[in-house]
């Protein structure tokens, strides 16, 4: 299945690789993509994902395999669990989880990425698993350590294309005009609380996201759009991060949601 030339692995590689701060230009040099079909691609993908419950689930699949590909060291979180237990409790106490990953040089498909990496382990070894919540409970937290993540490498997909017609191609389609989009999916307080919740809980990011009713696709775009509204409006960034504080502190209360 493609959407203006783009299919559905194509699209994962995108998002995975824009998260992970690279370029559009970037982005689109390495995987070979259509540069004038690209902003109607992604509107048609987002409509079509929307609409499909079945076809957003294999893009979550798709889409942790784009941000493997992009894997990287990042010394001490992806080998000690210790510093691990740390960056966690930093995160979650932060009033600025997302400047927080800024300076410490990473994105948000890092966290992604160590904390599938961390529930692999924790999964196959109860002790790990036992150490890690005796280490979560012990107090009081421990200090971060310097993070040193290695240089992000764009990796592009590997992906079959058609063959190019052998016969003299008809003139290109007229690019219809993109549409209004809509309002955010999610107020301003929901992504606070989907920021907490992915945070504390990343091994059940599909379940959450299908509990607030959003697309990878969606929560990647509504990642950058408070991202940009905090950035730019302070009344708005000292109201995403109260309601951060405040989410996480009833979370903490009450444990993790079922």
């Amino acid at each position: 299945m493609r959407r203006a030339g783009m299919s559905l692995p194509e699209l994962a590689a995108f998002e995975a690789a824009r998260a992970q701060g690279f370029s559009e230009a970037a982005i689109v040099t390495a995987q070979g993509l259509d540069q004038n079909k690209l902003r109607p691609a992604l509107t048609q993908w987002k409509i079509t994902l929307a609409g499909d419950a079945a076809l957003r689930a294999t893009y979550e699949i798709e889409l942790a395999q784009a941000e493997d590909r992009l894997t990287r060291r990042v010394p001490p979180l992806d080998e000690n669990l210790e510093a691990w237990v740390a960056f966690l409790a930093a995160y979650a106490a932060h009033p600025a989880p997302f400047t927080l990953l800024r300076d410490l040089g990473l994105a948000l498909p890092d966290l992604s990425r160590l904390g599938r990496l961390w529930a692999r382990r924790l999964d196959a070894a109860p002790a790990l698993r036992d150490r890690a919540a005796r280490l979560a409970a012990d107090g009081p937290p421990r200090a971060l350590p310097a993070v040193r993540p290695a240089e992000p490498i764009l990796v592009p997909p590997k992906v079959a294309r058609p063959e190019p017609p052998t016969t003299v191609p008809a003139p290109p389609p007229r690019v219809e005009p993109e549409p209004r989009l809509p309002p955010p999916a999610l107020t301003l307080e929901q992504h606070a609380s989907l920021t907490v919740e992915l945070a504390m809980a990343p091994d059940k990011r599909a379940e959450i996201l299908a509990r607030y009713r959003i697309t990878p696709e969606q929560k990647s775009e509504l990642d950058r759009h408070y991202e940009r509204l905090v950035q730019r409006d302070a009344s708005k960034h000292a109201a995403w991060h109260a309601a951060y504080r405040t989410y996480h502190a009833w979370l903490v209360s009450t444990g993790p949601r079922p």
